[in-house]
This record gives structure tokens, C-alpha cells and sequence, in this order.
């Protein structure tokens, strides 16, 4: 018989073989085209602008490649999040593109810290739903290509 502190850790170690859905890999992917993060060095410069660096890294191949025009396509999603929900559209942009701390996140939203987490759970459902209607109107040929 287990005792409950195995219990937890089994619970633990199941819940960290967590799989990437193919949304969550659209929305990385998104958020390393808006960031330009795509993996490799940076230059190191100077805050004054007196130190650069140079080219030391420029040659070197991305480590995960940017899908473009999936993310753009992504883009269109998140911006009809904006139009339907500013604060959704807020969680999401502040979470994952400035990576700000839920403490800041609950003062500008004005909720508790923990609810936090459900409620960037919520904007990012939401967003799936735009992203899924979006896919829908393209494929069944109600959505204006120009728009994109």
C-alpha cells in the first residue's frame, strides 16, 4: 500500500509527461514571432550603446523554426479576441509576450491572485474558440482571404 506522499509524487510525475496539443504549438509558435525569439544568441550590447558585441552569432540556424503564415493566421485569431474581449486579449498578451508575473497581472485586472490562473485558462479557451471559428469560415469559404 502506497503512502499519500507516493500518491502525490506518482500524481506529480503523470501530470509532467504532459504532451503539447497542437494549440499550445500554434500559440508558441505565435509568441515567438511576436517576440522574435526564435532561439538563437542575441548580441550583447551595451545599455550606453559604447559596446557591441559584433556578429558572433549571426550565422547560426534557429533552433525552432517560425511558421509565419500560421502565425499570422494566429495573429487574426488573437485580434478577434481583442475585438470580443479586451481583458481575455490582456491575460493572454501579458502572459505570454511580456511574460508578466500574476501579481502584476491581478492588480491591472483587479481579481484575486489566485484567481488568476483560471481566468488566463478562460482567455486561452476563448482564443481556441476564435482560432476554431476563424479555421471554420476559411475552410467553408465564408472568410475574405484580403483580411488575412
Amino acid at each position: 500500500m502506497m503512502n499519500h506522499g507516493e500518491v502525490l509524487n506518482m500524481q506529480f510525475a503523470e501530470s509532467r509527461k504532459h504532451e503539447e496539443t497542437e494549440f499550445e504549438k500554434r500559440l508558441y509558435n505565435w509568441v515567438r514571432w511576436c517576440t522574435g525569439d526564435i532561439g538563437t544568441f542575441k548580441r550583447c550590447s551595451s545599455i550606453e550603446g559604447r559596446f557591441d558585441a559584433g556578429n558572433v552569432f549571426d550565422e547560426r540556424e534557429a533552433k525552432i523554426p517560425i511558421d509565419s503564415r500560421d502565425a499570422e493566421f494566429f495573429d487574426r485569431a488573437y485580434r478577434e479576441l481583442l475585438s470580443i474581449s479586451d481583458k481575455a486579449a490582456f491575460l493572454v498578451k501579458a502572459w505570454f509576450i511580456h511574460r508578466t508575473t500574476e501579481g502584476k497581472i491581478a492588480r491591472v485586472v483587479q481579481c484575486r491572485l489566485r484567481e488568476v490562473s483560471s481566468k488566463l485558462q478562460a482567455s486561452l479557451k476563448l482564443l481556441e474558440i476564435c482560432l476554431h471559428n476563424l479555421e471554420k469560415a476559411l475552410y467553408s469559404g465564408t472568410y475574405n482571404l484580403a483580411r488575412l
